[in-house]
């Protein structure tokens, strides 16, 4: 069987790569843009690397084909690679996403819902159509609850196409309750999904906050992003302070264990035209997954060993400085002066001049504030996504969520190399 993968040069995507090449016999189809001047060839030789498989061992189940995007999001490709698709592939794995969550509402219906259904017309003229696997998140139905559990549906009723119509016509440009722009355009991309799939089969797997790996490729093999930052925070210093309510669920999920539950879909056969949605989140499911203590004792572990063991950016040794869990901006403006002079002396002893050590303050107290806007805020309801048993279903882990975490802070400099983006974020 031939699977068409789109946009899976991220995390989540070199997983499900990763799970298709070593514990299957199907054959990729890979869409890849040229990008940062490396040609598509010289991208996926790197998307392997990262998952320490080897190119030579699965060359000939490998076959990428150069895709690219117009300014309305019409899909540019050669005939010949066209023709190919159609002939060949069967399943289409749609995992392109603008995780920019704050991105302008146009662009981000373009980059998020728009490219999906360009794909979804694209599934529909292949010769023998099976799958078409979308990965949302779990967080479409966040703002509709404040406890309890989210249920595995589409609850929106008020979107259709006319939604993205007047989106792209500029004449439509509100979000609601929704969280952001990102959680806004998945919902809509899944409520047109639904409509354009036809007879065919659409499965819509919704991940919750996706963090580093239990087993596979290795465990702690993570990328940086959301929980993956308060990490970064902890090793570099730069993150102070984080609203953490004590009531209030992480709700995470392993990137291996995502990548598991679409191999699952995919080897499973059903064709009944139904859709089907898959949450795949771990809290309320696992006891010992996520307890009221563990980011608390992930951040300690965290800070200790980076004591020992600080990060070294652009030369220079990082110590972390003890990140402040409060529950609410009460706890963090009676706390805020005290704490203020707290990072004075931390950084006093790494700076080299008076305006060093503002530029630092400075840094610290935006990176808090973008970490809690952004990222943060999801942990801040008693929300469960519980998921009920599927077909073919994955087995949960017993093993506790900061001793899968802690496998990435181990790894974390390699994680953090000399990644532009990151040294930016400090200096």
């Amino acid at each position: 069987m031939h699977i068409l993968l789109i946009g899976c040069t991220g995390f989540v995507g070199e997983a499900i790569i990763f799970k298709l090449l070593r514990d299957t016999k199907h054959k990729l189809i890979i869409a890849l843009r040229p990008k940062n001047g490396k040609s598509i060839e010289q991208r996926l030789h790197e998307m392997l690397d990262s998952v320490r498989l080897s190119y030579p061992d699965y060359a000939s189940r490998l076959t990428p084909v150069k895709v690219g995007y117009t300014d309305t999001r019409a899909i540019v490709i050669s005939e010949r690679d066209d023709a190919y698709i159609k002939k060949k592939a069967s399943v289409f794995v749609n995992a392109l996403a603008d995780v920019n969550m704050n991105r302008e509402l146009r662009k981000a219906a373009l980059n998020n819902t728009v490219t999906a259904l360009n794909w979804m017309a694209k599934f529909q003229e292949c010769k023998s159509p099976r799958l078409y696997l979308y990965l949302s998140t779990a967080f479409v139905n966040f703002h509709r609850l404040d406890k309890g559990e989210v249920p595995e549906e589409i609850l929106e009723r008020g979107m259709s196409a006319f939604t993205l119509r007047d989106i792209l016509a500029r004449k439509h440009s509100y979000i609601g309750r929704y969280e952001n722009t990102y959680v806004y355009t998945k919902q809509l991309t899944e409520v047109l999904l639904e409509e354009a799939k036809r007879d065919k089969r659409l499965v819509i797997i919704r991940p919750s906050i996706v963090i580093p790996a239990l087993e596979a490729p290795y465990p702690g093999w993570g990328k940086i992003q959301t929980i993956s930052y308060m990490i970064l925070g902890v090793g570099t210093g730069i993150l102070s302070m984080v609203r953490c309510p004590s009531q209030s669920h992480k709700n995470t999920v392993p990137v291996d264990l995502v990548a598991d539950d679409c191999l699952n879909v995919i080897d499973r056969d059903q064709d009944d035209g139904q859709t089907e949605i898959r949450h795949m989140c771990l809290t309320g499911n696992v006891r010992t997954w996520l307890s009221p203590e563990s980011f608390t004792i992930l951040r300690r572990n965290a800070y200790e060993y980076f004591v020992v063991n600080p990060l070294i950016l652009q030369n220079r040794q990082l110590f972390p400085f003890k990140v402040e869990f409060k529950a609410g901006w009460r706890q963090i403006l009676l706390t805020l002066v005290v704490h203020v002079i707290r990072m004075v002396c931390h950084w006093w002893k790494w700076a080299d001049t008076w305006e060093d050590l503002a530029h630092i303050l400075c840094k610290s107290m935006l990176f808090t504030y973008r970490f809690d806007r952004h990222l943060a805020r999801f942990g801040q309801k008693e929300l469960v996504f519980k998921r009920a048993p599927k077909p073919n279903d994955i087995s949960y882990p017993t093993v506790a969520f900061e001793e899968c975490y802690f496998e990435f802070v181990k790894e974390f400099q390699n994680a953090v190399g000399y990644d532009s983006n990151i040294v930016n974020l400090f200096f």
